[in-house]
């Protein structure tokens, strides 16, 4: 026979746990309950008797964690649903984002290869400006020698 801390500490429960299955079992544990001066003896058919309510109630604790467990993948899941379809977002958000420099890039291209061509044409006709302002030049020069001449 145990005393019941010593139930207790075989079934890894409170003494306090072994009394409350005792009292949830009354009618089925008295044969297996001994008193002896105030202290309370269980034989080993009790403590059986104990010991299987307490896996039953792990089993249905076991129940409840594996409900919890599937609940919390659920969720997981969702989130990781969640999270693909922001990463592909995200992707699809980058891909766009170069797609539109890259033709920003292209038009900015064309741009500057115009404004070169202008430049060019500029740098021509302005050399062909000071071509024809040294020509006139030379030519004003020549007129106010002619007029020194014939005067």
């Amino acid at each position: 026979m145990y005393r019941v801390i010593e139930v207790a500490r075989m079934l890894g429960v409170s003494k306090v746990t072994i009394y409350k299955k005792m009292r949830y079992l009354k009618d089925e544990i008295k044969p297996f309950v001994v008193k002896q001066k105030n202290v309370t003896h269980i034989t080993d058919e009790g403590v059986e008797l104990i010991k299987s309510t307490i896996q039953v109630q792990d089993y249905e604790n076991e129940n409840k964690d594996r409900v919890k467990l599937i609940e919390t993948e659920k969720k997981l899941n969702a989130k990781q649903s969640e999270l693909e379809e922001l990463i592909l977002e995200k992707n699809q958000l980058r891909n766009n984002n170069q797609s539109l420099l890259n033709s920003y890039y292209s038009h900015l291209e064309k741009t500057l290869e115009i404004r070169r061509r202008q430049l060019r044409k500029l740098k021509i006709e302005l050399e062909n400006n000071r071509l024809f302002a040294e020509d006139l030049k030379k030519q004003y020069g020549l007129f106010v020698e002619l007029n020194k001449q014939s005067m």
